[in-house]
């Protein structure tokens, strides 16, 4: 049944009557004046997923039902910081995954010219698997980008060049114009297996097939961080409901990481596992980066009543930070070896 239109203030209301408190000194009035201050620019429906942790849940003839009111004692603040906190780690995200899609751009097109001998292989037929039979549509998509660009280089590919269509651009061009998704779709279905599996190695993984199940992942994790989505403890799953990554044969750190007596990761579907994956391949891509060490400093200095927070988002230890994967030292010095 549809619910009926609420005010500011009446959401406010509502909060109060779901059970979520204030600090002892605080007025009722004064609680109310402060939710509706931040409802008026966050949504009650998003904020709301931010108390469901804290519902009160009871057991109905073997299911449990989560009630609409919160656990006695449960205090707007901690809401809003958890709140907070999810901001904070999802810029933190879209910030690495951002760097790891510029790196991705870069071999993409280094990696395919080298190898096929050829400034423009995007526009050649036998530069893709011979399964792939989106090459056609796929090219349709960047051109589309690149004929509507006003950017600079777009202007000096059209005028200067006198370069039509993105299939004949030089590929470090090209690439340019693709979005996260067409790259991840090259990646994953159109370029060759040694294509792939050289670009794998330049950017830190030495198994192929566990580097695109990173990519697919960081796909769908990169467009909820854009649309500004909940991210501290979604479950990010493929659509038969596997865990996106996949079981890596060849990368010891990673087998450490799922399978030793103390494992990193409660799974490798949660977003810890999109964390240390963004982290492994930052230390290769950007090994003077400090990303590895703002994520440690926000989850450890994050403190919210009730809620165990590296556990919460799939650590499977309070020290998580100590895994060779997280160890800063350890795995800058692997990263070193790569290069």
């Amino acid at each position: 049944m549809l619910q009926e239109f609420k005010s500011f203030r009446e959401q406010a209301e509502l909060m109060l009557q779901r059970g979520i408190s204030g600090p002892v000194e605080q007025s009722k009035d004064d609680l109310i004046k402060e939710l509706e201050r931040n409802l008026r620019f966050i949504n009650y429906y998003r904020l709301s997923a931010y108390w469901y942790p804290f519902r009160q849940t009871r057991n109905e003839k073997g299911v449990t039902i989560t009630e609409s009111s919160v656990i006695p004692g449960t205090k707007w603040i901690d809401v809003r910081n958890l709140y907070m906190f999810d901001r904070r780690l999802r810029q933190l995200i879209f910030d690495a995954i951002a760097r790891i899609e510029i790196a991705l751009r870069t071999q993409l097109a280094h990696v395919w010219a080298k190898q096929t001998g050829r400034i423009n292989p995007q526009g050649r037929t036998n530069s893709y698997k011979n399964s792939f039979d989106e090459i056609q549509s796929t090219l349709e998509l960047v051109d589309g980008y690149y004929s509507k660009s006003k950017t600079d280089w777009a202007i000096f590919g059209k005028k200067g060049l006198c370069i039509s269509h993105a299939k004949d651009l030089p590929v470090w061009v090209f690439v340019e114009f693709t979005t996260f998704g067409n790259l991840e779709k090259l990646l994953t279905k159109g370029l060759k297996r040694q294509v792939v599996r050289e670009i794998a190695h330049n950017m830190g993984i030495d198994e192929a097939d566990f580097f695109l199940s990173g990519v697919k992942l960081l796909k769908d994790v990169r467009n909820t961080c854009a649309h500004q989505g909940r991210i501290w403890n979604t479950r990010w799953l493929s659509k038969n409901k596997d865990a996106i990554l996949r079981d890596p044969s060849a990368d010891t750190l990673w087998e450490q990481a799922c399978a030793d007596s103390q494992p990193l990761l409660q799974g490798k579907d949660k977003t810890a596992a999109v964390l240390t994956f963004c982290n492994v391949i930052l230390q290769t891509v950007a090994p003077n980066s400090q990303w590895g060490e703002r994520v440690v400093d926000l989850i450890q200095k994050t403190n919210i009543a009730g809620i165990m927070i590296p556990k919460a988002i799939g650590f499977n230890s309070s020290l998580w930070y100590q895994h060779p994967l997280w160890n800063i030292a350890t795995v800058k010095q692997t990263a070193n070896h790569v290069q």
